[in-house]
Order: C-alpha cells, then sequence, then structure tokens
C-alpha cells in the first residue's frame, strides 16, 4: 500500500483503515476497537470535528497492518527515516541488533555532516564531532560484518579454502 503525501496523521491512518494490508474491512476494524463503525470514521474525518484519541492510534496501525506507512510519515514529518528490521532469526546471535547499530550511527553521521556542510562553518569541533561519530560507524561495520561471520560459521563452520 502506498499513502500519498499528506501532512496529517489522521489522514494516513483513515487510509489505512479504507485500506488496510490486513485486508479486514473498516467496519471489522471498529468491531475490534469496540467503537461504533460511524464514530470510528467520523473520529478519522478532519472535516467533522470528531477529535481522534492518541490512545487509539497504535491499535489502528496494529490491526490494520500498516505499521510501515504510518511509522514512515511520522519519522518523515519529523525529519527522520524509518527502517524496518528484518525479525531475528534463530542462530543469528546479534545480527540484527549489530544492524541497528549501524544504521543509527550512520544516521547521525550523516546528519551531522549534512548540518555541519549546509552552516558551511566547518570549525576544529565540528570535525572532532563528526570524525568520532565516524569512527563509531566505522566500528558499527566492524561489528556487523562479525556477526555475519559468526552466523555463517555457525551453521556451516570455519570458511574453507573453498567458495560456499
Amino acid at each position: 500500500m502506498s499513502i500519498k503525501h499528506t501532512s496529517s496523521l489522521r489522514a494516513v491512518l483513515h487510509a489505512l483503515v479504507k485500506n488496510a494490508p490486513s485486508s479486514l474491512d473498516p467496519r471489522t476494524i471498529a468491531d475490534m476497537l469496540d467503537k461504533p463503525y460511524g464514530t470510528l470514521m467520523n473520529e478519522l474525518n478532519a472535516n467533522t470535528g470528531h477529535k481522534l484519541g492518541a490512545d487509539l492510534v497504535l491499535p489502528l496501525i496494529k490491526i490494520t497492518g500498516g505499521a510501515d506507512e504510518a511509522m514512515r510519515f511520522m519519522a518523515r514529518e519529523l525529519g527522520g527515516l524509518f527502517y524496518r528490521l528484518p525479525d531475528s532469526m534463530p542462530g543469528s546471535g546479534g545480527l540484527m541488533e549489530a544492524l541497528a547499530d549501524l544504521i543509527s550511527d550512520c544516521s547521525e553521521l550523516f546528519s551531522e555532516a549534512a548540518q555541519d556542510i549546509a552552516k558551511g562553518d566547518i570549525n576544529h569541533a565540528v570535525i572532532e564531532s563528526v570524525s568520532q561519530k565516524a569512527d563509531n560507524a566505522s566500528e558499527s561495520i566492524l561489528r556487523l560484518k562479525a556477526q555475519i561471520r559468526a552466523a555463517h560459521e555457525g551453521k556451516y563452520g570455519p570458511p574453507s579454502k573453498h567458495h560456499d
């Protein structure tokens, strides 16, 4: 499902209820939330004057199966990005954690570097800060490589001279 760019979380949730990735119809979703269908639709429609309660947002996202769309919208509106990490697999050790660390460290590095470049004032403190974030990202890359190697060796044993 693709949500057209909008500046309203309410509009995103309305689209998710009308076309739920979970394939549930709007009336079923309303029933699952213990809300009358008309009330739910009024709360999702910005033109009715009804208020959408904050406590309804997460259950709506979960029931509709629209977590990715809603999270991407919220992250974009807050100047960020949303990445879904794969579910951890048995035997993967800390692979998902290493991947999450790498994404976080690279995001911090790229964000700070872009802001500093845009300001045009690259002083010694900026260089040190960006260098530290680059070192953190490099360490995260090495941890991810080690986790990938460990996951491989856990399944296939130590590498041999022959390719897998």
